[in-house]
């Protein structure tokens, strides 16, 4: 056990952050601490940060998309190592592919995966499923096939669309697959048609847009239903404090199976922006060059990323997000005017972005995670949900708001876990506040709140860790790897190390225990 006492800053005596708690480091006991007390100027003080829940924009990605390309038919939409399209052009080939894919019986109700490569082909992809009124789901072809055999099977998919690359890998995982290439996209006849294809079901602001997959403590992934409107309101809140607009040039670095592609790729389109999509060769092995040849002057990418970058390589990039792991105060010391590197937390299970903290000072903590951004953010007991933690204390992070996800997918067991309404406390208000009804989405993570209402990361509760950005459940590797042992292996355990060495990236280690004789 590891006794942690939050010492408060002077003249902050009435907030009591100077309460001790107890909490486990063991990840298989998480979340064990004493109870304080509540204040009811405490209760003020949380009510008074979380009075107002951001609105919801009932709004479909297709129909804001279309706004855009109105409004800028010329303007740059996708800059890519295998080509280019202006908002026109995307409109234009995403409505060709969105016919054909209504001709084979695509619409209301499918869901589509898609697998490519880093290609301009996914961008034109993922719209063509939008427009149809479908759901489609990312593929990342470097994953085990049997991983990705599981996912099309619980999306009881009929159809994928790859690149030509990927187009056997797709024959072996369904019966039916859309490759596409310039070829087979930009061919015309006497009748094409391109307004919207008669017939077609459009989406609702309720819609099912994407689901993403997540790892799952049973060895099974777990699917993410993230509907319409939930992305419009995370675009409409936290857009101006990322630094996402018309003139972003987003260097689209993660794999696609990754929330964060899919939310920045569908920000910038809403947005105006241009999506610039390098070689998955140049991502790996050549950034600077790329984001130089792509001419991008935004990326979102993990702290030991960005410290592979010399900032004076990449002088064009203006703006640096770090996602998925814990920031040293040097990951944001480093970058210099005009470069500005800013934090963004989230979750898939909230549209990817949860909080942002895009301003700093020489005390604030590196573990500050930042304000809410389109969303609430609630502390509670780790055991007890209907228990709202005192200021300072350490607890699980609960999220309210229009960017929460529907569910999980054919999972109510685990939805109605990790998905609450109404819980007491905040039915019942405050003193100078009045209570609401409110759905919530637990994240697991451990926190605090900083005395001015931004919250500090402690770590998880659960046996959960994040891998190049990427949440994994430790109990998933631990699952596969014991399948794969011989009987005379009794027990497996993997757990995330890092070295010392300020340049040392986390490693997932795996320790296997051989049966006695």
């Amino acid at each position: 056990m590891v006794c942690a006492t939050v010492k408060h800053p002077p003249g902050t005596e009435s907030l009591c952050l100077d309460k001790p708690q107890l909490i486990s480091n063991d990840r298989h006991a998480p979340g064990k601490r004493d109870t304080v007390p509540l204040q009811s100027n405490e209760l003020q003080t949380i009510w008074k940060w979380n009075k107002t829940v951001p609105c919801s924009i009932e709004q479909c990605i297709d129909k804001l998309f279309e706004e855009r390309t109105q409004a800028h038919p010329m303007a740059p939409a996708v800059c890519a190592w295998d080509g280019n399209f202006t908002y026109g052009e995307l409109d234009e080939i995403s409505t060709r592919l969105c016919q054909k894919l209504v001709q084979m019986g695509v619409g209301k109700d499918s869901i589509v995966p898609l697998c490519f490569e880093k290609s301009k082909w996914m961008t034109a992809a993922m719209m063509a499923v939008i427009k149809t009124g479908a759901t489609f789901v990312t593929l990342d072809p470097a994953y085990p096939e049997r991983r990705l055999s599981e996912i099309v099977k619980q999306v009881s998919a009929k159809t994928i669309i790859s690149s030509t690359r990927y187009e056997a890998l797709g024959l072996r995982l369904v019966d039916t697959v859309v490759s596409l290439s310039e070829k087979t996209l930009t061919m015309k006849n006497g009748d094409d048609n391109l307004g919207s294809p008669i017939g077609i079901a459009r989406s609702t602001p309720s819609s099912i847009l994407y689901i993403v997959f997540t790892s799952g403590s049973t060895g099974t992934p777990k699917g993410v239903l993230t509907e319409h409107r939930n992305v419009a309101s995370a675009v409409y809140h936290q857009a101006d404090r990322l630094g996402i607009n018309e003139s972003s040039r987003f260097f689209d670095f993660s794999s696609y199976s990754y929330d964060v592609s899919i939310s920045n790729i569908l920000a910038i389109l809403i947005q105006g922006g241009c999506v610039c999509t390098p070689s998955d060769e140049d991502r790996l092995g050549n950034i600077p060059g790329s984001i130089k040849t792509l001419n991008a002057n935004i990326t979102a990418i993990t702290p030991s990323i960005a410290r592979l970058l010399d900032p004076e390589s990449v002088p064009g990039l203006l703006r640096i997000i770090l996602v998925g792991e814990p920031v040293r105060a040097s990951d944001i010391s480093r970058w210099k005017a005009p470069s500005h590197a800013i934090c963004r937390y989230g979750v898939s299970e909230a549209s990817a972005a949860s909080t942002i903290r895009d301003s700093f000072t020489p005390a604030d903590q590196p573990s500050n995670i930042g304000t809410a951004a389109g969303l609430v953010t609630w502390i509670v007991d780790p055991n007890d949900h209907e228990k709202l933690c005192p200021l300072g204390a350490i607890g699980e992070l609960l999220l309210e708001g229009p960017s929460l996800s529907r569910a999980y997918l054919k999972n109510p067991e685990k939805t109605a876990t990790a998905y609450i309404n109404d819980p007491e406390w905040l039915m019942s208000g405050a003193y100078d506040y009045t209570g609401r009804p409110g759905r919530l989405y637990k994240t697991g993570d451990l926190v605090r709140y900083a005395k001015d209402g931004s919250i500090i990361y402690v770590g998880r509760k659960d046996n959960q860790v994040k891998v190049n950005g990427q949440r994994v459940e430790l109990g998933e590797i631990e699952h596969h790897i014991q399948e794969c042992l011989p009987d005379e292996y009794q027990q497996v355990l993997v757990e995330l190390i890092t070295l010392p060495g300020e340049n040392s990236r986390p490693k997932l280690v795996a320790f296997i225990q051989q049966r006695p004789n």
